[in-house]
């Protein structure tokens, strides 16, 4: 999945990290930990939008050293 979002040149990724059957191991966060980590490292959290709790937006930084700090 890293290797898609990096070739496509994604500007921007939706996930949702919801509880799915009702179980916090399903979370995005813990059955795809590298791509939560790359998306942390490579892009901006957007704060602000009305998606709700569980949905978290992310918008690429124009340079690594853009984002370092923020996660």
């Amino acid at each position: 999945m890293i290797g898609q979002l990096r070739a496509s040149g994604a500007v921007f990724a939706m996930i949702s990290n919801a509880r799915l059957d009702g179980r916090d191991d399903l979370r995005f966060t813990n059955t795809h930990p590298m791509v939560w980590s790359y998306l942390n490292q490579h892009f901006h959290r957007v704060v602000g939008h009305d998606l709700g709790n569980d949905i978290h937006v992310f918008r690429k930084c124009a340079q690594t050293i853009e984002c370092q700090g923020l996660a």
